[in-house]
């Protein structure tokens, strides 16, 4: 049960935003009373949930930019969140500093180079990667990530990472979907897990900087708190708000094979219509274009929940009124579902992460 500290503070904070959130309400009550009543469901807090969310992709937020006041105003936020509902650092104060250079710069939609590396790019800003020859005009930029772990009751050095990227483009954007709603949906979970402790432990990772190349991501690597081998999966979540066919992706399945029978299972539930795809060579693959790349890259098992694209994406209309409360919410409880079965079986990941 939440601390009355938390209590109070989430009551202050729906006060502030109340204006926000009040076309949410009754939405979100139907979607409480939509959920199937599965005990493999975690029970994940919808005030907490949709009051983050609120928060992040205000206007206050300035578009969360890596190495900028609205990046670093998020970062507060989320911390004094983690430390409310009380999950363990796992690094000191949740904060894992680092500097970095961008890997993209922004350009016309218009431009054909504007928008490469982006498969499927559907307008708004363009994002182009650089190579490592061409780096002087990308600005430099001072990220941290926030790391927070819940022990394994069983398994305590054995490790699944829950991760979404808190950052966006800036000034202009309220980045709602790309990723307010992943990062708000971690945040969530992590209650739910330090509520009910996992068999293994679980880091839950909020990166900095993924919208300029991966680089909170990469940094987590670079300076690793725990020994690679002992983390078995990565579970990524990057745009689960909204979808006008209620569709959310489950990506990875087709390398990492183990984890599609427990897929199966929550896809059973019929929470959301969860399909399988963009994870496989030249068929609009998300494999490097959000936060599990760096995990792929080094052979660890990923399962990346995301919607396709929409008109929205890196434009300033993504904003919070455009999300679907509902399939949010089933959304997050989708994700849940997979990571406490995902932690309740294990052993079958780690054989086939061990085995590549």
């Amino acid at each position: 049960m939440p601390c009355q500290s938390n209590e109070r503070t989430r009551r202050v904070i729906s006060h502030a935003i109340g204006a926000l959130l009040l076309p949410w309400s009754l939405a979100v009550s139907q979607a409480a009373t939509a959920a199937p009543a599965k005990s493999s469901v975690p029970s994940v807090d919808q005030d907490l949930l949709f009051i983050s969310f609120g928060v992040l992709a205000a206007d206050s937020m300035e578009g969360r930019l890596a190495g900028a006041p609205g990046g670093a105003r998020a970062r507060k936020y989320l911390a004094s969140m983690l430390e409310q509902i009380g999950v363990e650092p796992l690094v000191k104060g949740f904060t894992m500093q680092f500097s970095a250079r961008s890997r993209v710069k922004e350009g016309p939609t218009s431009s054909p180079v504007a928008t490469q590396g982006r498969p499927g790019f559907m307008g708004g800003v363009g994002r182009q990667t650089h190579t490592k020859d061409s780096t002087a005009n990308f600005r430099g930029i001072d990220g941290a990530n926030l790391l927070a772990v819940v022990r394994g009751t069983e398994h305590p050095q054995r490790y699944i990472v829950v991760s979404a990227h808190y950052d966006h483009l800036g000034p202009g954007f309220n980045g709602a979907d790309d990723n307010a709603s992943g990062t708000a949906a971690i945040l969530a979970i992590s209650e739910w897990a330090h509520a009910h402790p996992p068999q293994n432990s679980i880091i839950f990772a909020f990166f900095d900087a993924e919208e300029e190349g991966l680089l909170g991501s990469r940094a987590f690597f670079d300076k690793l708190p725990v020994p690679i081998d002992s983390i078995i999966l990565d579970v990524n979540l990057d745009m689960v708000s909204r979808n006008e066919n209620g569709e959310l992706y489950a990506a990875g399945t087709f390398k990492w094979h183990a984890e599609r029978p427990m897929l199966d299972s929550v896809a059973a539930l019929h929470l959301v219509n969860l399909r399988f795809g963009h994870d496989s060579p030249g068929v609009a693959d998300w494999s490097r274009r959000s936060d599990m790349a760096p995990f792929d890259e080094r052979h660890i098992p990923f399962v990346h929940f995301g919607v396709e694209e929409h008109p929205d994406y890196h434009r300033p209309s993504d904003r919070p009124e455009k999300v679907q409360p509902a399939f949010f919410y089933h959304s997050v409880l989708t994700a849940a579902a997979f990571i406490h079965l995902a932690d309740a079986s294990l052993d079958i990941i780690a054989k086939e992460r061990h085995s590549k």
